[in-house]
């Protein structure tokens, strides 16, 4: 079995990307898709796990689109592992942590009804840099700066990947 070696949760440890990350989306997904049944409309392995050849933190993000937030199995996803956190700070999404030995976090699930605009933002930036490598490696490069400025600081880490986030986006949507 895979594992993600998971990271503490306000600790920014980064490595090389693995290509064992996609093996472990799938067992994810069909954990997933068991739990929650037909409320699930797709599943999607975003963050930088799912951005090829960069680093990334060892644990894993996962978009779970469903038909309805307020049919979401809570106890059920609970009942596996995953501690529900609310929206956390997102509008329109239920957010899901599993963490092994009480403080490292191995995986992020972000539950959203179809048509989010995070959801779409998380999925556009994935796409776009998995098209443009030159892009992904200058995420990477910042990613690795940031890790050594705020390693013990992970909410100033995520901060200060707002602007590279923000310009990726505006070049990931076309214009109106």
């Amino acid at each position: 079995m895979i594992s993600v070696l998971g990271v503490k949760r306000y600790e920014v440890r980064l490595e090389p990307h693995n290509r064992e990350w996609v093996s472990l989306f799938e067992v994810t997904r069909k954990e997933i898709q068991l739990l929650l049944g037909s409320n699930v409309k797709d599943i999607q392995h975003i963050g930088s796990t799912a951005i090829k050849d960069i680093v990334a933190k060892p644990l894993l993000d996962v978009a779970v689109i469903v038909y309805s937030l307020s049919e979401l199995d809570i106890a059920g996803m609970e009942s596996a592992g995953f501690i529900c956190m609310d929206e956390l700070g997102v509008p329109g999404r239920c957010y899901f942590v599993k963490r092994r030995d009480g403080d490292f976090s191995t995986h992020h699930i972000h539950c959203y009804e179809e048509g989010n605009q995070n959801l779409m933002d998380c999925i556009a930036f994935r796409d776009f840099l998995n098209s443009h490598p030159h892009y992904a490696m200058q995420y990477s490069n910042l990613k690795a700066q940031l890790c050594e400025k705020f390693q013990n600081d992970r909410a100033k880490y995520t901060e200060e990947k707002t602007n590279f986030v923000k310009m990726i986006l505006h070049l990931a949507y076309p214009n109106p």
